[in-house]
């Protein structure tokens, strides 16, 4: 698990340019991107959640976490990558004016905001047109519904395969305008 997750950072590395950042609480900044924003970075990767943090998902949304988006917790707490073409989301933790622009979608906010239905759970939005689900009668089966109308539209038998498919098809995409975004 966590090989794949490596490999799969590797692939949103290969963004890296002059002007990315760590920030003091270990989220990266990679690709700066022309953006009528200073803070627009092409992805966002923050530093992973403790057991503890994990623990207090679990309690809140009443829910067991798949073991391999509970190893990705652990590695990363969400991503917002592709300029948020996917955000996954994980613990909103900081405050203060400057970092929160800097934070994940919150798992908690956002699954208590929509409702968690159908017996799937809410983690992640993917060109914000979609909501990304885990179903909770098939353990770690990824659902995918339309943001509008919740019809479904896709399933992936993991979170893995789901995120592996998702970075490749999106970087491929994003390459054809490299040159664009970083001008």
């Amino acid at each position: 698990m966590k090989n794949k997750l490596n490999c799969l950072l590797e692939v949103l590395n290969q963004w890296k340019g002059n002007e990315d950042a760590i920030l003091q609480d270990g989220t990266q900044l990679i690709c700066r991107i022309n953006h009528e924003s200073p803070l627009g970075y092409l992805h966002k990767i923050y530093p992973p959640l403790g057991t503890m943090d994990i623990e207090k998902i679990e309690v809140i949304l009443k829910i067991n976490l798949p073991i391999h988006y509970l190893d990705f917790l652990l590695m990363f707490n969400g991503l917002d990558i592709f300029n948020g073409d996917i955000a996954i989301f994980g613990l909103k933790k900081g405050v203060g004016h400057f970092n929160r622009f800097f934070q994940p979608y919150d798992i908690i906010l956002e699954n208590l905001r929509n409702k968690m239905t159908d017996n799937c759970f809410l983690f992640a939005y993917y060109k914000q047109k979609y909501n990304v689900y885990f179903s909770c009668e098939e353990k770690g089966k990824v659902i995918i519904k339309k943001s509008e109308t919740n019809e479904f539209v896709r399933e992936f038998p993991s979170f893995l395969e789901w995120l592996e498919q998702s970075i490749n098809v999106l970087s491929i995409d994003y390459a054809e305008l490299k040159n664009k975004l970083v001008e």
